[in-house]
């Protein structure tokens, strides 16, 4: 079913039900109000909209095509609300007073500002149902409104949602042929994949979004001596995910980033072993054969051990979009403000499709959300939202959490059931210092086969984490540059000697972080031969402090 018939269907069941006034939000008034005059035709009873701009515009189901509404031009948004009962009495004419389907259409600046419009909200809601001639009303807002107090126990809210992926397929059908000219086929636009490809790139747009994107697509790659089957693919799907970005950055809270290859990502085989089988587990015949869904995992440790960097690996491997979800922009100084945020984020995630949400360093936003605080209970709501929406949503949503300190999180964020996994993420062993240290070489343009006593910088690094071997490899190369000489293994040594690890910089933090991870967390990586117990670092890079401080 649509979105445009599964709102048609709830309203009509309340309708049906007795309820007189229903509350929409939603980032597609029009949409909605379209969806609305359907079910009112249906019904066969007139549909009448407002806005602060025309007043009201009342059309019945007899009206001819192309026929100017009824029009009443009362602006006041209470003397409108007012006029349909000819409450104050002495319009001309008395007010509607007959049956139909009444949109009033962002009323939400009023219904702060003026009692009197809540307290008539009110009152319709026992007297639209009591009334022999069936009469409804719809109030429209943007998402990101919620009712006043008064009214939340009052007015049920339903919402019109963003288009389905199978509606955007339909869409993207409907402007291919609007760009054939009249009386020429319209032709199938690449392979059955690659369009549901584009339709789930625009995943999360309105349909205007949408249209204005699928046009977009084809006027900027399309020469005019050209068909439009001469357009590339990758150039089509492009240009529609570049007006996603621009969209979702307008969200503040959801941010679209660009996933990195799992060969960029150094050791943690047992994760990586676990996201192939997951990918396996997305398909339609894992389905058949009765595999649940992945439900996301958690990724915890020291900082700079590559959890962010492992988030964006798994929605490569996964092959789905990736969209940072930032919780702490979420917060807002208003009243319900958070709440609406979340909701509208979500919303546009579920639209998304198939979609792979980084939570990064989620400890940082909502630690302590399960104790007493400063904030009324906002955080905790939040996550509850978060929590409940992932584990409810039928869309194919892949949420990764990355956090560094797991004791001030509450603990239904880590449970199993909530999540599939949680993979402790610590410092690399030694083989897999040896891969990260290859793999920015490599990034760095260097041969890394020529690099001399690698092994010597493999030894020296025991003990930091990946972040950290990045740095030093970054530094080595820079001054082997200045110095004009060749990036070795013993000059990456030297870089990591004018460092302090993070594990002796903070070794109570350090120490706390890991063995909650290790104790509690199934590792993201194998054991080697060497013991994983932190040392001091060797004694090449031991000289080069003593050198430092002048020892």
């Amino acid at each position: 079913m649509n979105t445009n018939d599964k709102y048609k269907t709830e309203l009509s069941i309340l309708s049906k039900s007795g309820c007189g006034v229903m509350f929409t939000r939603t980032r597609e008034p029009y949409r909605a109000m379209d969806a609305i005059k359907e079910l009112a035709f249906a019904e066969a009873i007139p549909f009448g909209q407002w806005d602060s701009v025309n007043g009201w515009r009342i059309s019945r189901p007899s009206d001819a095509p192309g026929a100017k509404p009824h029009a009443q031009k009362t602006l006041d948004p209470l003397a409108a609300m007012k006029w349909l009962m000819n409450v104050d009495g002495g319009w001309e004419p008395e007010g509607w007073q007959a049956p139909g389907f009444f949109v009033m259409h962002a009323i939400h600046p009023w219904l702060e500002k003026a009692p009197a419009m809540v307290e008539l909200l009110r009152q319709y809601v026992r007297v639209f149902p009591t009334m022999s001639k069936k009469m409804r009303m719809v109030v429209i807002v943007p998402e990101h409104v919620n009712l006043p107090d008064e009214l939340t126990h009052d007015i049920p809210t339903v919402d019109f949602d963003l288009p389905s992926i199978e509606e955007m397929s339909d869409l993207l059908q409907y402007i291919v042929g609007s760009s054939v000219p009249e009386g020429h086929a319209v032709p199938e636009l690449y392979t059955r994949g690659e369009r549901e490809t584009i339709s789930a790139a625009a995943g999360g747009l309105t349909q205007m979004e949408a249209e204005l994107a699928f046009s977009r697509a084809i006027v900027e790659n399309k020469s005019p001596e050209d068909s439009i089957e001469s357009i590339p693919f990758d150039k089509f799907n492009g240009t529609v995910l570049d007006a996603k970005t621009e969209v979702v950055k307008q969200s503040e809270v959801l941010e679209l980033m660009e996933p990195v290859d799992m060969s960029e990502v150094g050791g943690l085989d047992q994760l990586k072993e676990w996201i192939d089988n997951a990918a396996c587990a997305f398909s339609e015949d894992a389905r058949a054969f009765g595999v649940d869904a992945p439900a996301g995992i958690a990724a915890v440790g020291p900082p700079g051990t590559g959890k962010t960097l492992i988030g964006k690996a798994i929605a490569s491997r996964l092959g789905q979009p990736l969209v940072k979800f930032d919780v702490s922009k979420c917060f807002g100084s208003l009243v319900g403000q958070s709440e609406s945020r979340v909701r509208s984020a979500l919303k546009q995630l579920e639209a998304m499709g198939r979609v792979t949400v980084l939570f990064d360093e989620i400890d940082k936003s909502l630690g302590g959300s399960h104790q007493g605080g400063g904030d009324s209970g906002v955080s905790k709501r939040v996550l509850g939202a978060i929590l409940t929406f992932m584990q409810e949503t039928k869309a194919p949503i892949f949420p990764i959490y990355t956090a560094n300190r797991t004791d001030s999180l509450p603990p239904e964020l880590l449970r199993k059931g909530r999540l599939d996994e949680v993979f402790a993420v610590m410092p690399p062993n030694k083989e897999e210092r040896e891969a990260i240290l290859r793999i920015h070489l490599r990034k760095r343009k260097q041969n890394v086969r020529k690099v001399k006593d690698i092994d010597v910088a493999v030894r020296a690094s025991k003990g930091y984490v990946s972040a950290e071997l990045e740095a030093a490899v970054k530094e080595a190369v820079k001054v082997a540059f200045v110095r004009k000489v060749e990036v070795t293994g013993k000059l990456i040594a030297e870089m990591l000697g004018e460092m302090r690890p993070l594990a002796e910089a903070f070794p109570e933090d350090f120490a706390r972080m890991s063995e909650w991870a290790k104790n509690n967390a199934r590792l993201a990586s194998s054991h080697s031969e060497e013991s994983e117990e932190l040392v001091e670092p060797r004694s090449a890079v031991q000289a080069v402090r003593r050198r430092r401080i002048g020892q």
